[in-house]
């Protein structure tokens, strides 16, 4: 992709977490972030897949081609091993949501891809309101659908390892005390991160607690939901940490 190509992009994806109606201005780039083009995939290397919305896609930095955590991540594996960032923004786990993850078609490529190692998150977007009253009593359809999106990932022939991590913090940025975009923090931080905790014991996984992670750097966002660069790469540093790789 062209630099200045990847400018727009970076400019827009920004643009757009603080609210402002770019598509008037770029219509092209404002696609090209709530639907991008998939990864190329190095066929000579080992593969980490990393599924979610907007906070693995990488809103919130100018260039999420360099500053997502998956692209700071990159820089903290083992070198046989290539990120591939299936992050989109606006997704749910949920199928009733308003945006759902298993209706894209990064759902089916990142499936056949076949990673060795896949890092899910998803339920920041369940948590608005008309996505959540929708899910069920107490949102158990959020849990049962996510768990039926993990398990796709988990029983690939090829076993690759699975990470759930559960979202992070949601810090309010308007005098009501309301996150941007209708995320409920109070869902994220009690319903959503014990459903992914219950997930990950119920079909023996492994889970990234980024909500403790973050619940006391809001330093580290850009507009309460998303990341600064720097916030992204804190969170690179820290499942970096908590990666273990699959030996032949």
């Amino acid at each position: 992709m062209k630099k200045w190509v990847k400018i727009i992009i970076g400019v827009s994806s920004a643009l757009l977490t603080l609210g402002i109606a770019v598509s008037i201005i770029v219509p092209v780039s404002v696609n090209a972030v709530r639907n991008p083009a998939a990864p190329r995939v190095n066929k000579n290397k080992k593969h980490i897949a990393c599924i979610g919305d907007s906070l693995t896609y990488g809103v919130g930095t100018f260039f999420r081609d360099y500053e997502s955590y998956p692209a700071f991540l990159s820089k903290k594996v083992p070198q046989e091993y290539q990120i591939l960032n299936y992050g989109l923004s606006g997704r749910t786990a949920t199928s009733t949501g308003n945006y759902p993850y298993i209706n894209e078609r990064f759902y089916n490529i990142s499936k056949e891809v076949k990673a060795d190692i896949y890092i899910i998150m998803l339920g920041t977007n369940d948590s608005k309101a008309d996505n959540w009253s929708k899910a069920g009593d107490n949102g158990i359809s959020y849990k049962t659908e996510f768990k039926q999106i993990v398990e796709s990932y988990k029983n690939l022939d090829n076993n690759p390892t699975i990470y759930v991590m559960q979202p992070p913090r949601a810090y309010p940025r308007y005098k009501s005390g309301l996150s941007i975009y209708g995320i409920n923090n109070d869902l994220i931080s009690t319903t959503i991160y014990d459903y992914v905790q219950e997930i990950a014991d119920e079909l023996n996984i492994n889970c990234i607690d980024l909500y403790n992670f973050t619940k006391d750097h809001p330093g580290w966002y850009s507009d309460g939901v998303h990341f600064k660069a720097s916030g992204y790469k804190e969170i690179a540093n820290y499942i970096s940490e908590l990666l273990t790789y699959p030996t032949d």
